[in-house]
């Protein structure tokens, strides 16, 4: 996980050691350890990987990564476009 923060930098990573953190633990309802968490800002839910191999964890991650980095560019464009149509439409 270390080493993917430093690849993957769209993606914020942290970890918790699970005997101090039993709330954390009840509300992902974790059964299994290693367990991943993803929390997305368009989801209710996290997505929860529980004992991913190394293989599914680094293809799961590459995934959210470019998805997160076309929903920065177009949001990127969204917002250009509504700052162009502001100063068109006030002359």
């Amino acid at each position: 996980m270390t080493e993917m923060s430093k690849v993957f930098k769209e993606i914020k990573f942290t970890w918790c050691n699970t005997d101090e953190c039993n709330d954390i633990v009840e509300k992902l309802d974790i059964n299994q350890l290693p367990t991943i968490a993803l929390f997305h800002p368009h989801k209710m839910n996290p997505e929860i990987l529980e004992n991913p191999s190394p293989d599914k964890l680094a293809s799961t991650i590459e995934v959210q990564n470019e998805f997160y980095k076309r929903w920065f560019e177009e949001e990127k464009k969204k917002a250009f476009r509504e700052i162009e149509d502001m100063v068109t439409s006030q002359p």
